[in-house]
């Protein structure tokens, strides 16, 4: 399996289980119904987000930037929370994301929740541990601090969740807040 295929495989997922959630009826869903089998603190498994349906753009562009474009230089509205984003290629931020809207709306006075796939990919020898995943959610962190003044307007208003999707096998306990792992044990 290419790497994009993974990442664009775990964009589609999110889409269809969310857009599955509202053919079923729910309006809304906490993290834990919706990335179900996620390992994290339950503080974060328990945020509620009103449901959307979703669509997969591929953009482009290397997020963080304000104006996205697809690959036919489509205008791709991200702030809407309509669309689960594949980042360009190489971007420093994460593989994926989407802006869901929060059903309560009690940290920090954010009203949205910023979603952000890491998808990895490894196929042997490799480990990723929770000081790595930790590490990469504090460098979104900072890279949303470091961008332009319009798109610090935007995602100051979004709580950053960074989700990781992996195949391989993760035994770390997850105790950072608005972090979340699934793996292949537990991808259901």
């Amino acid at each position: 399996m290419y790497w994009q295929s993974w990442e664009t495989f775990v964009a589609n997922y999110d889409a269809f289980r969310t857009n599955l959630l509202i053919k079923c009826g729910k309006e809304s869903a906490r993290l834990s119904e919706l990335y179900r089998g996620t390992h994290g603190t339950q503080s974060t498994l328990d945020i509620e987000v009103e449901l959307k349906e979703l669509s997969v753009c591929c953009a482009k562009q290397q997020f963080p930037c304000v104006e996205l474009t697809d690959k036919k230089s489509n205008s791709i509205d991200w702030v809407k929370g309509e669309n689960v984003i594949v980042n360009g290629t190489s971007a420093l931020w994460e593989d994926a994301f989407v802006i869901r809207k929060k059903v309560q709306n009690n940290k920090k006075n954010k009203k949205y929740i910023l979603i952000l796939h890491q998808c990895k990919y490894y196929l042997s020898g490799m480990y990723y541990t929770a000081e790595d995943f930790n590490n990469k959610h504090r460098k979104n962190l900072l890279v949303s601090a470091s961008t332009t003044k319009k798109l610090q307007n935007i995602l100051f208003k979004c709580q950053h969740i960074t989700v990781a999707f992996m195949i391989q096998p993760f035994g770390d306990p997850i105790s950072t807040p608005d972090c979340l792992v699934i793996m292949k044990s537990n991808f259901k």
